[in-house]
């Protein structure tokens, strides 16, 4: 029997099978294709091959198949094919000055992965673990492709410095000099001029310096030197802020730049103008919503313009917009919103001597407007239209609506698209009712700043050692995300610009609606020479009638956040969450009651069809050629495992309308579509609760989720934020750093599998590399990522996220963070006392349930008191509950969830009101294995458990051998309900305007 092979690339490799038994015929396979004698390959008369000048593609499982007239027997081997170690890049001559950094660039290829070591003048250079918090004299980056070295000086640093690397098959070294010149004095590029301004307005000085190496501002008043607080605090680039502008802060102001070569000042005078009982006419009034509304519309048109621009690729933030910016049913809420918000931020400012008093249930406007005049700014901008009535008498209420209304019939909107998140506690905002923590940089919590995003990142979340889940499969977490976009979908402030001014997001470190981006740091391997660099973040949208514009009733309601989709597990996924996504998605050209194909001669079971008539756009290099694909949610093509779901379910749904139709020939379509999409929707309701949550929560979490005990009306079925903003995203730490794809006999096809951040937006490898099936099989073939304590998300999330070399790549784990922030996030300890944990007070009373000390340790350090920590961060470190894939917190808020999702459902699989005892036994033998068999392209087998790891063949099964669910019990039925009559005509959709790019983004 053959053995594993290790070799060298362009070596020989030869593996031995033999039979004792002289009439046996022995050949081999690879990949399950019969190899061949040729020029590379030979087979020798006693079964032997060799294989000469080994090739990387050579890599993998051959099989040693022994037959005779009697049996067959066949032997596996692998051959391993190591790589020498070669350079990408080379370091090159770097120069610097005295006091600055320098930084080296080395990388390497090869297999077994390359070490690399660095050396100075010969000697090396060692790694000492840094306990202060000063700079290290020499750091390393990206497993030690990146040296640094820090605060130079040209006596101990000046001189060669070399890259050593090496494996098991060779070492090569490369050399580059370090120069190291005298430092500059630093000047004055932008200087504060004398300044009036009216007391109580934010205010910004500007003293912006240059010189090698960067220098130091530092700020005076009247000789003495200014310290930040929570209403004065200065940045790094030399701008200091007051959040509310005394008459006591007038005076004279010194800035001074200094770095080791010296320093400069600059000097100028502050005066402060008391403005009390200033009264804001209605000619004012007006003009403030009208340059309101100029101001947002413009910065919108301008973004759409820019994501519109199909000449050029799209950044990972115009990719990222695109799947987050606010459709046509939610775009109309979110202009008046931004549209009342930035009237108010007019006026205030131009009369700004109200103050907040927070601690009073009334919100006090009356010094600057009255009642009547925030009325007029509400009608003004349109925000009163967003409270619109629901009639449920329009509506077939034996179906689901498509945007979730009527489903609760004293209580219409309730879990219906485009309202409000709920909270299970109350909002923690920095100002109190709606800016995000962290705003104020400076502003300090329980004593300390809140740690950078970032920065959390780096030090807790990010890993690249991977361990495989032995018992779960990466379907596992490929179910929890398309099952969290058939639920929430917070979707972004309608501009990537500030209203101000225009200047884009992406351009700016500084916090102004809607920017609020996440510095990175001046230690972040990322991080370039270019100052001011920040990750791109934009608020998410707001609902009329909360922070600001809570105002209306004179009354504080916090700032909440839009819910762009249904909140019931309903395929919203698949079919849309508004009348218009229904239309859109449904194959019109001949009605059958299918949704929209693209079919080709290869795969004609069809592709999801492409967007071609919207903003939609996955460029991302000068040779992507393929568009974006349509689908009912619009992150249909974020990666290429869930654009392979969204594939598989629309054919299902086209696969099951087939078999209805042969059962009732007599139904016209519309009753086919939505006798269709109701059996779709009770199958993933199916699934989740019987197939998927068992495994990620574990006998202790569905104990806790309980039974099914019928409909109950007075149960609100609506998306809390904490769920769709931290608890649902732990999902994270379950997903690999590749994008398998698999053959018939699980082998990688030639295209091989991909790193995941070339996943990201890449339909065109969908279309041209095989489809759907290798993916999929890549799924359930493939384990999931176990969570461990230090390997919490890989760093393809957390370091290449929609990479794109000319720009900083996004942090998923920094994004989640930031955007718990923006929405007022209580922290990790409240939901620990609203979960009945213990309370904690210290960083050691977590030691129950984040059991590494390590972890607690750098958390004490980030966060300074426990209080502090992010409700993100704190739940995705808690130490999994035993058979589960989450801590107990996280636990708590999703079994609450669930638990809403299911009982508050009128439409819920179970209700009885929904599908005779003969129709839900039927429903109740759903196998995912055999959807997926259904409706591949040539899926021969499969595991019967697609969500637990199997090995190929052992594990497998033919996909005959696994039942489908009969539709005998759907004959004749119904019959009360042709083309979905319910007492009336089933409510048809017909678009207003012909023009997609109208239906999408409407003006104001």
């Amino acid at each position: 029997m053959p053995n594993d092979l290790t070799v060298t690339e362009s070596t020989n490799a030869k593996f031995v099978c033999r039979s004792n038994v002289l009439t046996s015929k022995i050949s081999w396979l690879k990949d399950g294709k019969v190899i061949n004698n040729d020029r590379r390959y030979n087979i020798y008369s006693n079964g032997d091959i060799e294989i000469r000048r080994v090739l990387v593609e050579d890599e993998g499982f051959y099989v040693c198949s022994i037959s005779n007239s009697e049996n067959i027997k066949y032997a596996q081997a692998k051959l391993t094919v190591n790589i020498p170690v070669t350079f990408i890049k080379r370091p090159i001559d770097v120069s610097s000055v005295e006091g600055d950094s320098a930084e080296f660039y080395c990388k390497v290829s090869g297999k077994p992965e390359p070490k690399i070591i660095w050396k100075k003048d010969g000697f090396i250079i060692k790694k000492t673990s840094n306990q202060t918090s000063k700079l290290s004299e020499y750091e390393f980056y990206q497993n030690d492709e990146i040296l640094r070295v820090n605060n130079l000086n040209r006596g101990n640093h000046e001189g060669v410095y070399s890259c050593w690397a090496g494996n098991s098959v060779n070492k090569i070294s490369s050399d580059a000099r370090l120069f190291i010149n005298p430092p500059e004095r630093p000047f004055f590029k932008i200087t504060q001029q004398n300044i009036s301004v009216f007391e109580n307005q934010q205010t910004t000085l500007e003293c912006f310096a240059e010189g090698k190496p960067k220098p130091q501002v530092l700020w005076y008043k009247d000789g003495q030197r200014i310290s930040t607080d929570s209403r004065v605090y200065f940045d790094s680039f030399g701008y200091l802020t007051f959040n509310q502008v005394r008459v006591t802060d007038a005076g004279d102001y010194i800035c001074q730049a200094e770095n080791i070569a010296g320093s400069s000042t600059h000097k100028f005078k502050l005066s402060v103008k008391d403005i009390y009982g200033t009264i804001i006419s209605n000619t004012i009034l007006t003009d403030a919503v009208e340059k309101a509304r100029k101001e947002v519309n413009k910065q919108f048109q301008q973004s759409i313009s820019r994501l519109n621009d199909r000449r050029r690729p799209k950044t990972h933030s115009e990719l990222m917009a695109l799947i987050r910016f606010p459709k046509e049913s939610t775009l109309h809420l979110a202009s008046s919103e931004e549209i009342y918000e930035r009237a108010l931020d007019i006026i205030f400012r131009y009369a700004n001597n109200i103050t907040f008093n927070l601690t009073r249930k009334n919100f006090e406007t009356q010094d600057v407007l009255t009642h009547s005049q925030l009325r007029q700014i509400s009608d003004l901008s349109g925000c009163f239209r967003y409270k619109r009535k629901v009639n449920c008498s329009q509506r077939c209420l034996n179906y689901r609506s498509f945007d979730g209304t009527c489903n609760n019939l004293n209580n219409p909107r309730w879990g219906a698209a485009n309202t409000a998140l709920k909270r299970l506690l109350p909002a923690e905002y920095e100002n109190g009712f709606s800016t995000p923590k962290g705003w104020n940089k400076s502003h300090l919590y329980h004593g300390y700043m809140l740690p950078n995003a970032r920065d959390v990142t780096t030090k807790l979340l990010t890993t690249d050692k991977i361990t495989d889940d032995q018992k779960f499969s990466l379907m596992l977490m490929q179910w929890g995300q398309f099952l969290d976009h058939d639920l929430g979908h917070t979707v972004m402030a309608m501009s990537l610009n500030r209203f101000s001014n225009g200047i884009a997001c992406r351009d700016s470190c500084t916090n102004e609606q809607p920017c609020f981006p996440i510095e990175v740091l001046p230690n972040d391997t990322r991080r370039t020479h270019v100052p001011g660099q920040c990750m791109e973040f934009v608020r998410s949208s707001a609902v009329c009638g909360s922070g600001e514009t809570s105002l209306l009733g004179n009354k504080i309601h916090q700032r909440e956040q839009l819910n762009q989709l249904t909140a019931f597990i309903d395929a919203s996924n698949v079919y849309g969450s508004s009348d218009q996504d229904g239309f859109d998605i449904r194959e019109r050209t001949v009605n059958t009651g299918k949704l929209k194909v693209h079919s080709t001669p290869k795969y004609p079971k069809g592709f999801l069809p492409f967007n071609l008539d919207t903003p939609m756009d996955c460029q991302r290099d000068n040779t992507t050629t393929v568009g974006c694909f349509m689908a009912g949610d619009y992150r249909a093509n974020e990666q290429l495992g869930l654009l392979a779901m969204h594939n598989l379910w629309v054919r299902h749904h086209n696969y099951m309308v087939d078999r209805l139709k042969k059962v009732n020939p007599h139904w016209l379509p519309e009753q086919l579509f939505q006798e269709t999409r109701k059996i779709i929707s009770a199958q993933m309701q199916f699934i989740t609760f019987e197939q998927w949550l068992p495994y990620v929560f574990g006998p202790s979490g569905m104990k806790i989720l309980g039974k099914y005990k019928g409909y109950d009306p007075h149960v609100e079925p609506i998306i809390t934020n904490e769920f769709a903003t931290a608890a649902f995203r732990f999902g994270h730490t379950l997903i690999q750093p590749f994008t398998f794809r698999f053959n018939e006999t699980f082998q990688p096809i030639p295209e091989g599998n991909l790193l995941l951040r070339d996943s990201f937006f890449a339909p065109q490898r969908y279309y041209y590399e095989g489809g759907m099936d290798p993916i999929l099989r890549g799924l359930f073939g493939s384990p999931a990522k176990l969570k461990l304590p230090r390997e919490t998300m890989n760093s393809e999330l957390t370091e290449r996220l929609f990479h794109i070399t000319r720009a900083i790549s996004q942090d998923l784990a920094a994004l989640n963070i930031q955007r718990g922030r923006d929405h007022g996030i209580p922290g990790y300890a409240a939901f620990r006392k609203l979960c009945n944990l213990t309370e904690a007070k210290s960083f050691d009373d977590l030691k129950k349930e984040i059991s590494n000390k390590e972890v607690r340790d750098i958390l004490q350090k980030l966060y300074g008191d426990v209080r502090n920590i992010d409700l993100f961060p704190g739940g995705i470190l808690e130490d999994v509950v035993p058979g589960a894939k989450m801590g107990p917190t996280f636990m708590c808020i999703i079994s609450h969830q669930m638990k809403v999702l299911r009982d508050g459902d009128r439409f819920w699989y179970e209700n009885p009101s929904q599908f005779t005892p003969a129709q839900l036994r039927e429903i109740k033998k759903t196998s995912f294995a055999k959807i997926i068999c259904e409706n591949g392209d040539n899926m021969p087998y499969i595991q019967r458990d697609v969500f637990l790891n199997a090995k190929f063949p052992n594990d497998m099964l033919e996909c005959s051998q696994i039942d489908d669910i009969s539709l005998e019990p759907w004959k004749n039925c119904c019959e009360n309900n042709p083309e979905g009559l319910c007492g009336e005509p089933a409510y048809f959709y017909v678009p207003i305007e012909s023009s997609r790019y109208k239906r999408h983004y409407g003006k104001n």
